[in-house]
């Protein structure tokens, strides 16, 4: 998706809230929208982070909506555990580009995809 889940697309920008989600209520999202929508694999958040910008590490021209969510950041859930902390789902920050994890239960941007997972 080109707009954070709570946005819209409209052509030449994204409007409206961008709403943080728990992993699981962002999961569930994608399954009600149907039509193969789901939650990304860290690779494929890690695939849209472009290394040659700063706050955000994003390209604007194709990812517009990209700002900080909460406490200096703008954390996007994946679908992909830490093996070795397993209460621990990775997520990815398009102000820096980096990857960390957060519990299930934390609020993040999400940003879904559709197709098999890569």
């Amino acid at each position: 998706m080109r707009c954070s889940v709570g946005q819209r697309w409209d052509g030449k920008r994204c409007f409206g809230e961008i709403r943080l989600l728990r992993h699981q209520e962002a999961r569930r999202h994608a399954a009600a929208l149907g039509h193969g929508w789901r939650v990304p694999a860290i690779e494929e958040l890690a695939g849209i982070v472009e290394r040659r910008c700063q706050n955000p590490a994003i390209n604007r021209n194709i990812f517009p909506d990209v700002a900080e969510l909460y406490d200096n950041s703008a954390k996007y859930w994946s679908d992909t555990p830490i093996a070795e902390i397993p209460p621990l789902i990775y997520n990815i920050d398009f102000l820096t580009g980096e990857a960390d994890g957060s519990t299930e239960l934390a609020r993040l941007g999400v940003r879904l995809v559709k197709g098999p997972i890569r």
